[in-house]
Formats: C-alpha cells, sequence, structure tokens
C-alpha cells in the first residue's frame, strides 16, 4: 500500500469548526498525488459548467 503523508493541522483550521479538521489531510493528499489532483480539477470545472447551464435556465426571457 503506498506510503500516506500525513501533515499536522494547521492552527487556523483547529479553530474552526470540527467539519474541516481534514483539509490539511486533503491538501497533503492534492500536493503529492496528480491523479487525484486531475480528478478534483475535473470535478470542480464540471461543477461550474453545471451551475452556468442550469443559471441559464432561468433567466427571464
Amino acid at each position: 500500500m503506498a506510503k500516506m503523508l500525513m501533515l499536522p493541522p494547521q492552527r487556523c483550521v483547529l479553530k474552526g469548526p470540527k467539519l474541516l479538521h481534514w483539509l490539511p489531510a486533503l491538501s497533503g493528499l492534492v500536493a503529492t498525488r496528480p491523479g487525484l489532483r486531475i480528478a478534483l480539477g475535473t470535478a470542480t470545472i464540471l461543477l461550474v459548467f453545471g451551475t452556468a447551464i442550469t443559471s441559464l435556465l432561468f433567466i427571464p426571457t
């Protein structure tokens, strides 16, 4: 199994909601795994396109 890079949590993340405590780990994974970076980038672009197309449906004519 691949070795996982675990970074120590940042202080600013620990002061925030507990829901966000996984962000530093995800950041470390994205920095070391190009496949994950491509997948997240593609998902983000598709989400933006989907939002734009959906908003076009609600423009009054």
